[in-house]
């Protein structure tokens, strides 16, 4: 299993922020503890660590246009709307991450049983 280097992490984290009182709210913390934290003055608590582990495992993001920046290949929806029906407001969306100039042609798989 590979070691993980809390300090690394964190400083990548805020490298992705456009400043480090943005990187602090994305982390639910004060910029003081972050500024403490990167200084080496403080230690990580579990949940800091857990937040960082879970961004880079599955980034979320607030718009389509940001995750195919990053490059998605897979949309996940999570929804708790009456009777499990997407929204209407989530159907633009939707329709923009499923358009073919933003799909990549090695996402296009055809699925199991289906022909093209």
């Amino acid at each position: 299993m590979k070691e993980i280097d809390p300090l690394a992490r964190l400083q990548a984290f805020v490298a992705k922020h456009p400043t480090q009182g943005a990187a602090a709210d994305a982390l639910e913390i004060s910029g003081a503890y972050l500024s403490d934290l990167l200084k080496g003055r403080r230690e990580p608590s579990p949940a800091i660590l857990e937040r960082l582990l879970r961004e880079e495992l599955i980034p979320v993001v607030a718009t389509v246009d940001e995750a195919l920046a990053r490059g998605a290949t897979v949309v996940l929806i999570g929804t708790a709307a009456p009777g499990g029906r997407i929204a209407d407001a989530y159907r633009p969306h939707l329709r923009h991450a499923l358009e073919p100039a933003s799909v990549s042609s090695r996402s296009r798989r055809t699925p199991p049983g289906t022909t093209k």
